[in-house]
């Protein structure tokens, strides 16, 4: 009778195998039910209650700004209401922002952006060191609202909650590298790119242009004759001439119409030196 001694071995792979499989698997778990980080409170980071979105449109803002949360470590928010109750853009924000329990990090750092129907206001702060140095008052509140509030004014709500968190989503991925935004290191929209593309090539054109300009005038030596007696011989001789007046030039000059000015939207700053919150702010 003879001995298999390869068995022994062979189990141990499988007993090794099969657990190797229900640690990844158990993994797996705890990955798919990590929680996404919490705010202190249970107010949802995206609220609507102008009823301006649809329960679809809601839920998908609200599902986006969850993961940038949770990717990100910087919370963000979004308010659209009716009225601010007699306050300001930035202490209606400030107390929206702190008394829901919003922020994360030590300071509770994070992003708001504020649609206001009753007056037409909006507003968009950064709250904390973490939140102030990815979306900076010198330069990424500014560049974020130019982009956002345009589509404000043309009711495109739901088009402007969602570009405002796809750029804070950039903005906060900056600011994880280190590299946040600023005029130094300046954000680019597809449309930025695109435009320099076409400068540049507008430019090879315009030069390309001017050197084959310059080859046809020195292909082209023909040149003109100022004096008709030079094509005459012998003179030119009129049987009859008169001279017949048969045009005028007249020149106006148009008086100085009074000056005049449309309204547009208007933006504030609020915050900065050093303080938990900064923001701009202006109606649409």
């Amino acid at each position: 009778m003879t001995k298999d001694v390869r068995r022994g071995p062979v189990r141990v792979r499988s007993v090794m195998a099969r657990l190797g499989a229900v640690l990844a698997l158990a993994l797996a778990a705890l990955w798919v039910v990590a929680p996404t980080p919490a705010h202190a409170g249970n107010v949802p980071r995206v609220v609507d209650q102008y009823q301006l979105l649809s329960a679809s449109q809601l839920s998908s803002l609200n599902a986006k700004a969850d993961a940038i949360a949770a990717k990100r470590g910087l919370d963000v928010v979004i308010l659209i209401n009716d009225s601010l109750g007699g306050q300001d853009v930035a202490t209606f924000m400030d107390s929206y922002f702190a008394d829901n329990g919003f922020g994360l990090d030590k300071d509770r750092a994070g992003s708001m952006f504020l649609v206001s129907m009753g007056e037409r206001d909006w507003g968009l702060r950064a709250f904390g060191v973490r939140g102030q140095a990815a979306i900076s008052p010198e330069y990424g509140q500014n560049r974020i609202a130019d982009l956002v509030v345009p589509k404000l004014k043309n009711s495109e709500f739901y088009g402007a909650c969602s570009d405002y968190l796809d750029l804070v989503d950039q903005f906060f991925a900056a600011e994880n590298a280190g590299k946040p935004y600023s005029a130094s290191n300046k954000f680019m929209t597809a449309g930025d790119v695109a435009g320099r593309v076409g400068g540049g090539s507008a430019v090879g054109l315009g030069v390309g242009g001017a050197v084959v300009a310059s080859m046809k005038r020195r292909l082209n030596t023909a040149v003109p004759e100022p004096y008709a007696r030079n094509y005459v011989q012998n003179g030119l001789q009129f049987s009859v001439s008169t001279d017949q007046f048969r045009t005028s030039q007249v020149t106006s000059i148009p008086r100085a119409q009074a000056s005049s000015s449309s309204g547009g939207s208007s933006s504030s700053f609020s915050g900065g030196g050093g303080g938990w919150s900064s923001g701009v702010s202006g109606k649409f």
